[in-house]
């Protein structure tokens, strides 16, 4: 199996708390085979209220009592730019998530950003390198590669450390399928079942599709059952 294949099976595997073969997933061509798959695996939900409702009406209590937001703004489709306006996302965000007795989503930087904190990683690990090769040279000190290896990642790492607390500022994007209080939930609840109990098949189906989509970079309303992932995704 190729590595974006790998990788997609153990999102699932982690988002399911399950466990796929290495024969099952080269069985599961289609996106309706792997949510046959994960079907047989999982327990499904048997109560009348699914764990997506039960986790809106945490989250909107949570919402009164830490944001002080009144009840009727609180909907399944209130935007949350409404709520959490970028201006103020970040200390909003960390107050709910500090508060609610369960896994908050989080919120995730700019790609551009990510692509920033490597290069820094790299020139960081770079310049360590050439600076302690030329002190070995000027002081006559025998070089020693591994020492010196070990120094260069010690010192690469406080820097990224340094670099991660003050790119901390851009971090306002919402995660995928969270742009609305209804999407919130739904993500609490796919990764606190311990919380708000098992999924129904619908949620599967839902929480396979997003675990695809942020995997492989394509839009969750593109998957359909009947997607063959090397033909139709591309993976």
């Amino acid at each position: 199996m190729g590595l974006d294949v790998v990788e997609l099976i153990m999102d699932i595997e982690e988002g399911f708390n399950i466990e796929i073969s290495d024969e099952e997933a080269c069985q599961a061509v289609t996106v309706e085979k792997m949510y046959q798959c994960v079907l047989d695996k999982v327990t499904l939900s048997s109560g009348y209220r699914c764990s997506s409702q039960k986790a809106f009406y945490s989250l909107r209590k949570a919402l009164m009592e830490n944001l002080s937001i009144e009840k009727k703004v609180i909907t399944p489709k209130t935007n949350i730019e409404l709520l959490f306006p970028e201006s103020e996302r970040r200390k909003r965000w960390s107050k709910m998530s500090e508060n609610v007795p369960y896994k908050f989503p989080e919120l995730k930087y700019p790609v551009v950003i990510g692509f920033l904190f490597i290069t820094i990683a790299l020139l960081s690990g770079s310049f360590f390198t050439y600076l302690l090769s030329l002190c070995f040279e000027r002081y006559n000190i025998s070089y020693k590669s591994a020492i010196s290896g070990l120094t260069c990642i010690l010192l690469t790492i406080a820097v990224c450390k340094m670099m991660f607390k003050k790119l901390l500022v851009f971090k306002l994007i919402v995660p995928q399928g969270c742009n609305t209080l209804g999407g919130i939930a739904k993500h609490i609840s796919y990764h606190n079942t311990d919380c708000f109990g098992t999924l129904n098949k619908k949620e599967i189906w839902d929480r396979l599709t997003l675990i695809i989509s942020e995997q492989l970079g394509v839009g969750q309303e593109d998957i359909k059952p009947e997607s063959n992932f090397v033909e139709d995704l591309n993976i």
